[in-house]
């Protein structure tokens, strides 16, 4: 049966009158198999072989180590079974004891590091095979078990009984014993057949024989040479410090006595810091026992011991001098003594003016010694002086008759509070303020619900509690991929007793240097959790993702109306999380980057808040919003109150018909320059279901950078000084005009647009206009240039006729044509006469006006000055163009003369002409 994903197992077959005897092999492997109970497998007490590898029976082994040693227990005949690669890290000791006849046991590829089952029994075991293990070490339990093995066995069987071959490394660096033990099973481990390998003292793998036990006894040689080293130097290290010690003491005691001498001869110099020794601070009530008792006698003492025999004493009333303010006496006095002595008492913690001096030495950083006289209580000490405070039972017994309803520790050390005595004995008690206080522990035995019940308000924003309560370790807390239930939770008592006082304030408990990450958590409300909290306030936590699928079908969290979960730096919330207080009618989740579950997760944060019906007001502002979806808020029929200021909306596309009773949009503070129709129409359909005795002033715009510089936010201006929805003189609306400055919205605003309109249609009237003239005119130039160069064509061409007529300089022909001698044939025959016919008819000029080379050039001179002369009496250059002009050097000569000279010229081409043999001048022409 493998392959066929047998997970999990837990199949009770009970099986008394009837068995599966046929059965004698069994292959249960590659199932990922998590969990297998032991009866179904006695059901088939013939078994002789039994395939279990390739599962997952570790979370059996962890889970249910009762079960799982009795796996094999009703398989007497079992002879061999193969439990390899099931992540095996431990086995139970007597796993295998009922299974005497066993000769082979398969526990390869798993994790064992030690054999710490009972094979003493077996004694037909022939193979064990621990191949690919992680045995680095075997101890000597290990070693014992595996002797039992050959105490039992025939001698016949032979060695290798015990296999550890491959990736069970040993590490025998100094590891002598373990080398010998392996000697002593040496009839169970075949090392000639296994190569055993083992890590040496320098990383690097060798195989075990008898040379590894000689390297590892001197391994050990050297241990001992090391560690009577180490012992040596230790001691005498120790002496060093001994001796150290002994110079720091000395040299500390003879500084003592160097600095006691130092302050005495600056005592009797009696300037500055030492003009006196002590400043004593006593009441004046005190006065008469400080004078009969203290004074004199410790005036005496500091002389005795100071050899000074002046006042060495200073007390404000015979040292202050008289006109000056008590205050600025204080001060100079304190800084002439070296430490100030307080006779505490009552009336010195009751005394501002001692309490000052108090304060101000301790500011100064000057050493203070208390001197009680007699029992103070401790709210009566100020803080300077006074211990962490501890409310206990007998603390409370005391208050118990008073009708006490507010207790303030808030800012206050409290060594531990016995919270079941403050809320039992103090019978009226309504509010606890223990706000910015530190928590030393808590004692709650016996306390219960219905001591709470009268309790309205408990403040326990930014308190340090007790770290066996609640302690975070820096940075993120991430708890992910988890499937729980209320019932699972370890404290679900004290979890109720938390959310019965109707409010409570847990804001900032959590240190700002941790952070809360919830991923994919199932949580199941499967009993009643019988809270009586109304208002839950969870400021500055840190909870920055709850993705908490609470499923709360049964039971729900109906008690709470008000949640405040601001300023966390929240960026997933689930809907279901929420729609477990189906009683909510006021969320504040101000101050989060609910952006990103937004941007994310649109889905989700579209179902947000639908479970929440009775939902009045929600805060969603400063939550860098952009966009927000249609439908988020249309479940919510009777919110009142909307916030999203502070976010970076620049339009509203939500739906909000179906919200009667919304007295309050809060747009303040966004990303509006100007609002669509789409958004105007959201807007005007609270107009049309709201009451009409709601008045204005339910959209609220101000903030926003609204702009009245162009004809397009006319519609959206005329809207808003029309609706009934913002009240423009309350909220005193600015935009920016056209000239980029500031603007109060009033109806001058929408007419100053409006001018805006006018002129872009008088500016678009104008341009039109303009552009049509400037269109005439350019026709009208542009007729009359084709005109005048027409005109200036024709005088040119009669100057050129003049010229040809007069015969002179560079008009004595008016072609020059150029051919080559291969082409002569063709050129008389079809080109020459033609145009010398054609150029007199246009001309009227009868004399001949081509010129030719063969017929014009004067012989017996050069032919390229010839060239030069002839094409200097004409006027053009014509080129009849075939591959033999291209190959001939003369013909080439001549077009390269009349471009050096800007000879205009005429390409006639009579046949094809391949591009590579044009010259450069041919082909740019």
């Amino acid at each position: 049966m493998r392959q066929n994903n047998l997970r999990w197992l837990d199949m009770n077959v009970i099986c008394k009158k009837f068995k599966f005897s046929s059965f004698s092999r069994m292959d249960l492997s590659q199932n990922g198999m998590q969990f297998l109970h032991p009866n179904l497998l006695s059901c088939s007490p013939n078994l002789q072989k039994l395939d279990a590898s390739s599962n997952q029976l570790v979370k059996m082994s962890k889970e249910n180590i009762g079960l799982f040693e009795t796996l094999f227990s009703g398989l007497r005949y079992l002879k061999k079974v193969n439990m390899s690669k099931n992540s095996l890290n431990k086995l139970p000791k007597k796993i295998f004891e009922n299974n005497r006849n066993i000769e082979i046991i398969d526990l390869s590829g798993n994790l064992l590091d030690q054999v710490y089952i009972t094979l003493v029994e077996l004694s037909r075991l022939t193979v064990l095979n621990l191949h690919g293990n992680k045995i680095h070490v075997l101890d000597q339990i290990s070693i014992h078990n595996l002797n039992s093995i050959s105490h039992g066995n025939a001698t016949d069987i032979g060695k290798n009984i015990v296999i550890l071959k491959k990736k069970s490394h040993f590490v025998f660096r100094m590891q002598r014993t373990i080398i010998s033990r392996l000697a002593d099973v040496n009839n169970l481990v075949d090392f000639d057949s296994q190569q055993l390998v083992c890590y040496n003292e320098k990383d690097e793998t060798e195989i075990i024989t008898q040379e590894t036990v000689k390297k590892v006894k001197l391994i050990c040689r050297m241990q001992v040479i090391i560690i009577a080293t180490s012992i040596l130097a230790g001691c005498i290290s120790l002496i060093l410090i001994i001796a150290l010690l002994i110079f720091y003491i000395r040299r500390k005691h003879r500084k003592r006595l160097q600095n006691r001498a130092n302050v005495i001869n600056l005592l009797r110099q009696g300037n500055g810091y030492y003009e006196f020794a002590v400043f004593l601070a006593f009441s004046n009530e005190d006065e008469d026992f400080v004078n009969t008792h203290i004074l004199h006698q410790l005036n005496e003492n500091l002389q005795l011991m100071t050899g000074v025999d002046r006042e060495l004493v200073c007390t404000g009333d015979r040292h202050f001098r008289p006109g000056f303010y008590v205050l600025n006496e204080t001060w100079r006095l304190l800084a002439t003594a070296s430490v100030l002595i307080v006779v505490a008492s009552e009336n010195f913690c009751q005394s501002v003016y001692c309490r000052g001096e108090l304060e101000h030495a301790l500011m100064e950083g000057k050493p203070i010694i208390l001197m009680f006289i007699e029992q103070v209580e401790q709210e009566l000490m100020p803080p300077t002086m006074r211990e962490p405070l501890s409310i206990d039972d007998k603390f409370m017994e005391v208050l118990q008759s008073k009708k006490i309803k507010y207790v303030d520790v808030s800012k206050t050390d409290l060594k531990g509070i016995n919270l079941t005595a403050v809320f039992k004995r103090l019978a009226y008690l309504e509010v606890v303020d223990a706000s910015y206080c530190n928590i030393g522990f808590f004692k709650h035995m016996y306390l219960e619900q219905g001591d709470l019940k009268r309790i309205k308000f408990v403040d326990l924003s930014f308190a340090n509690l007790p770290k066996k309560v609640f302690h975070l370790p820096p940075g993120r807390l991430k708890v992910e991929n988890i499937n729980t239930s209320l019932s699972s939770l370890p404290h679900v008592e004290d979890f109720k007793l938390l959310l019965t006082p109707e409010i409570i304030n847990v804001s900032g408990i959590i240190p700002h240097v941790s952070s809360i990450w919830i991923k994919s958590v199932n949580f199941t409300v499967d009993l009643n959790p019988l809270t009586f909290t109304k208002e839950l306030i969870m400021r500055q936590n840190n909870l920055r993702w709850l993705d908490m699928n609470v499923i709360c079908k049964n039971f729900k969290f109906s008690s709470f109306s008000r949640m405040d979960l601001s300023e966390n730096g929240m960026q997933f919330l689930h809907p279901n999380l929420l729609s477990c207080f189906p009683n909510l009618q006021k969320l504040d989740l101000s101050s989060n980057q609910l952006v990103k579950m937004s941007q994310e997760n649109i889905g989700l944060f579209e179902s947000l808040c639908s479970g929440l019906r009775y939902l009045k007001n929600i805060n969603m502002s400063r939550n860098s919003l952009n966009k927000l979806p249609m439908k988020i808020f249309e479940n919510n029929r009777n919110i009142e109150i909307i916030d999203l200021s502070g976010n970076l909306l620049d339009q509203v596309h939500i739906t909000l018909a179906k919200l009667s009773r919304l007295s309050v949009l809060n747009l303040y503070g966004n990303k509006i320059h100007v609002l669509d129709q789409m958004s105007i129409h959201n807007l005007n359909s609270i107009s049309n279901g709201i009451a009409t005795d709601i008045g204005k002033n339910i959209v609220i715009l101000k903030a926003n950078p609204i702009s009245c510089s162009e004809c397009k936010e006319l519609s959206f201006l005329v809207w808003l000084t029309s609706t009934n929805l913002v009240d423009l003189d309350s909220q005193q609306l600015i935009c920016y005009n056209d000239k980029d400055e500031e603007e109060i919205i009033t109806q001058e605003t929408v007419k100053k647009v409006k001018m805006i309109c006018r002129r872009k249609v008088i500016i678009t009237a104008t341009s039109i206009l303009a552009g049509c003239i400037s269109l005439i005119l350019i026709i009208s130039l542009l007729i009359f240039y084709i005109r005048r160069k027409h005109r200036k064509r024709l005088q040119n061409r009669a100057n050129v006729i003049n010229l040809l007529r007069q015969g002179n300089g560079y008009y004595e022909f008016a072609v020059f044509l150029a051919f080559s001698n291969e082409d002569e044939d063709f050129v008389n025959t079809h080109i020459l006469h033609q145009l010398n016919e054609n150029l007199q008819l246009m001309t009227g000029v009868d004399r001949e006006l081509v010129c030719t080379g063969d017929r014009h050039f004067r012989p017996g001179f050069y032919v390229q000055n010839e060239t030069c002369r002839r094409l200097a009496t004409a006027s053009v250059l014509i080129v009849v163009a075939t591959e033999n002009f291209c190959q001939s050097v003369y013909c080439r000569g001549e077009l390269e003369q009349a471009f050096m000279e800007g000879k205009p010229i005429i390409l006639m081409f009579i046949e094809q002409v391949e591009q590579e043999l044009m010259t450069p001048t041919m082909r740019e022409v």
